[in-house]
């Protein structure tokens, strides 16, 4: 009830009703001494009819005039708060105490219809005032025949023939005065019948109560209301019968705290205020017979007598049933409204004609950091920058003149910058079809718009990319059917096919370049629309006026149905690329044929070199020990030159027939394990380990597919180098072994004497030599062996080193069997 109360005094998103005048000051000072001047006649009027009520006794339909005052009063009120509502807009409250004038009128003008025929059928006060004046007539004639009768009581004998006749004519009087005293009584319960009548055809409940709460009457409304009879109800007393205890206890407790005074909870709960003459009007549940509840809005009034005794109590209850129902629904309306436009994510507002706003929502609320009763009654202006605000209001008013919907963009101001709105905007009208406000939904599309200048100039770049490329670009259309036709081709693509992009336009591949190439080019598309994904290869175009190589993309589009609908190709010009492959092809095969030739010839040659050379030494070797001292030094010395020099040609030639046979006369590659090589390889150079007092340390090492023999000739010549070219500090060897990408890295560190980085490349060519004979012995030949049998795995072999501290040759191995020898 409290909030009843509070909605019903408040002002709400309301304005007031001066500004409909536009506070024109000569028009509000007419409406309101208009107004105020008729309220006052309207409250006088009931003063001079309650005032001729209360006089006169004896007047029929006293009920009437209560209802005529009650009526005129209420209509004052409403004038009254015509004047109010030009300053303060309850209108709730205005609207209230119209409905209330509203059904006094109703309820007024129903009670005097009925009673129409029964006042026409009453007498007229004249006829009245001559009955009564003939009936006090024959009354004192009674008296004085009555007294003349006992004054002569005593000569009544003698006159009793004489008075007969008179006392039959007084007789005849008296019937005639009681005649007239009955058709006085007839006219009363006449009257009480119509007051009968007025109260059970009233729409309310009407129970009038005696002063202490004892019920008198119980209108027809109520016992159908109700559900009780009459009789149930009449001498019972109220708050025990159809009202709620808890509700009595509870307004016993309010009234107590608002009068001051205590107030037990009873039948004084209902009267209270009305005996202090002050207007009670309360919401109560009444209960029905049956236990069903329906709410009544109760109006009690104190009845008086001439004395302005207090002789009773009436209550008028008001099944406000569909009202409550209205308003809940009204209000669950507005709240279910108020959340659908505060959890929508666009700005919802709406603004009165004279750009002030009425309603925000949350959106607006977050986006410019205002609060919605902060922002009610302020305008455009009060909120953003003039030129924004101009703007809106600009809109706002071709709304108010066109009266239909209109849809722009609108700039508005946020934390991060301005922000791009689309707004639609439409007029709202009021009962009688006017304008009465504006209201605007407006959608952030800042990122949309940043999306569209975004694709602008990602199509102008695109666009630049598409003429100005040097690939060929072009878009071919999937028809349902699964036909093909071309859509665009770009410079390069009109270049590259002699045609224009009008000629090819929508043309099959068949129709825009020939029945053999046209099919050629279809099988491909016909090849990706089957993949499903994109494509690439190389074709060979035979153009009308020339031939070019190309190496071709198609990507294929799909629509929303996933359905491919489109096929965008690039190809590039390799006809350049391609003479140079199949150049570098013949020369390939010609190095091949080459290689091959030089590896036979290679082995050949120093296979057939061995005969004659071992007979060279052999022979060079017994001159040295037959005639060694038989002849001079200098003979002697050349002998040594010699045999020297046909000893290290029979190394040569060895070291140049064991780096041919590497491609050629390797073995099948197998799983081996490299711990078994290294150990094997150990135990070969032990002589060479021992007098070099070297310390060799290994990490462990993994299973390969290689050549075992090779592989050990690997690890024995890294090994063997390391030994030759070390330092006089202790020779340190390790041999390490890890895993990545796919590959064994191996690596032989020493810390030797080193390489200069120059130097790097030449050591593993085939007799070259940083060093001369005498200081580290050799043909040069050890590490272009090694290089061709890694190159044989699959691997890599390269050296990394400091000049005086040493050197680290690593070499890789694949991981996998998928070297073949």
């Amino acid at each position: 009830m409290p909030e009843f109360i509070t909605n019903l005094l408040s002002s709400g998103p309301f304005i007031p009703h001066g500004h409909c005048y536009l506070w024109n000051t000569p028009l509000v000072w007419l409406h309101l001494l208009s107004d105020a001047l008729i309220a006052l006649a309207y409250f006088s009027i009931p003063l001079v009819l309650l005032y001729f009520v209360k006089n006169r006794k004896d007047l029929p339909f006293k009920k009437i005039f209560l209802l005529f005052s009650a009526f005129i009063i209420a209509c004052g009120i409403t004038h009254l708060m015509e004047v109010w509502t030009l300053w303060h807009p309850t209108y709730w409250l205005s609207g209230s105490l119209k409905a209330l004038t509203a059904v006094v009128s109703v309820f007024t003008a129903m009670t005097i219809v009925p009673l129409v025929p029964q006042a026409l059928a009453l007498s007229s006060p004249a006829q009245m005032e001559n009955a009564n004046q003939e009936l006090k007539i024959q009354i004192a004639e009674r008296e004085r025949a009555e007294a003349a009768l006992r004054s002569a009581y005593d000569d009544l004998e003698l006159r009793i023939q004489e008075r007969t006749t008179e006392l039959a004519q007084a007789n005849q009087e008296l019937k005639a005065k009681v005649a007239e005293r009955q058709r006085a009584e007839v006219m009363l319960q006449e009257t009480t019948v119509l007051q009968r009548a007025i109260l059970d055809s009233a729409n309310y409940t009407i129970i009038s109560t005696t002063v202490d709460g004892t019920i008198r009457t119980f209108n027809k409304a109520a016992q159908e209301w109700l559900g009780y009879t009459e009789a149930e109800i009449v001498n019972q007393v109220t708050p025990a019968i159809i009202h709620d205890p808890e509700e009595v206890v509870l307004r016993a407790q309010e009234l107590s705290q608002e009068l001051g005074t205590l107030i037990e909870p009873g039948f004084e709960v209902f009267v209270a205020k009305a005996r202090r003459g002050e207007p009670t009007e309360h919401e109560w549940s009444y209960i029905r017979k049956n236990g069903s509840r329906f709410p009544v809005e109760l109006s009690v009034t104190a009845l008086r007598d001439g004395s302005n005794n207090i002789t009773g109590f009436l209550g008028i209850g008001n099944d406000i049933t569909d009202r409550k129902q209205a308003l809940t629904a009204l209000r669950e309306s507005e709240e279910r409204l108020q959340a659908l436009i505060d959890n929508a994510g666009s700005v919802i507002y709406i603004k009165n004609p004279q750009g002030q706003y009425i309603l925000i929502n949350r959106q607006y609320e977050t986006l410019f950091h205002l609060e919605r009763e902060k922002v009610k009654g302020q305008t455009d202006h009060d909120i953003f920058p003039k030129e924004i605000a101009d703007a809106f209001r600009e809109n706002d008013l071709k709304v108010l003149v066109a009266g239909v919907p209109i849809e722009s963009e609108e700039i508005a101001p946020q934390d991060d910058g301005l922000h791009t709105y689309l707004t639609i905007k439409f007029p709202l009208f009021d009962r009688d079809g006017k304008i009465d406000s504006v209201c605007g939904i407006s959608t952030d599309i800042s990122d949309r718009k940043q999306a569209e200048i975004q694709l602008r100039q990602q199509e102008a770049f695109l666009k630049s990319i598409y003429d100005g490329t040097e690939q060929a670009i072009f878009v071919v259309d999937v028809s349902a059917d699964g036909e093909l036709r071309y859509i665009n081709f770009n410079p390069v693509s009109e270049r590259y096919a002699g045609v224009t992009n009008a000629q090819i336009q929508g043309k099959t591949p068949e129709e825009a370049f020939g029945e053999a190439l046209g099919l050629a080019v279809r099988q491909n598309y016909e090849r990706c629309l089957q993949a499903g994904t994109s494509i690439t290869y190389e074709e060979q175009l035979d153009f009308e006026f020339h031939v070019i190589w190309t190496l071709t993309t198609l990507v294929p589009l799909r629509d929303e149905r996933n359905q491919i609908y489109r096929i965008i190709g690039t190809a590039t010009n390799i006809t350049d690329r391609k003479k140079a492959e199949l150049e570098l092809q013949q020369q390939k095969q010609d190095l091949a044929r080459s290689n091959d030739e030089l590896q036979q010839f290679a082995y050949v040659a120093s296979h057939d070199l061995q005969e004659p050379l071992r007979m060279i030494t052999s022979y060079l070797e017994l001159l040295q020990r037959r005639y060694k001292g038989q002849l001079d030094d200098k003979a002697d010395r050349f002998i040594d030159y010699a045999v020297d020099g046909a000893a290290r040609m029979q190394t040569l030639i060895n070291d140049l027939l064991g780096y041919s046979r590497v491609g050629s006369r390797g073995q099948d590659f197998v799983r081996v394990e490299c711990e078994a090589v290294l150990q094997s390889v150990l135990r070969n150079l032990q002589v060479a380990i021992a007098k070099s007092n070297a310390t060799i340390t290994h990490d462990p090492l993994p299973q390969v597919n290689a050549d075992v023999t090779q592989l050990t000739q690997l690890f024995q010549n890294l090994i063997g180098n390391a030994i030759k070219f070390r330092r006089e500090d202790p020779l340190q060897i390790q041999i390490g072994a890890k895993r990545t990408n796919g590959k064994w890295l191996f690596s032989v560190r020493d810390n030797g004497i080193g390489i200069e980085s120059q130097y790097a490349q030449r050591i593993f060519v085939i007799f070259q030599r940083l060093h001369s004979r005498t200081d580290y012995p050799g043909t040069g030949m050890g590490l272009a062996i090694c290089k061709k049998i890694v190159e044989r795995h699959g691997g890599t072999l390269w050296v990394e080193s400091v000049p005086g501290e040493g050197s680290t040759f690593y070499f890789t191995l694949p991981d996998s069997g998928d070297i073949s020898s």
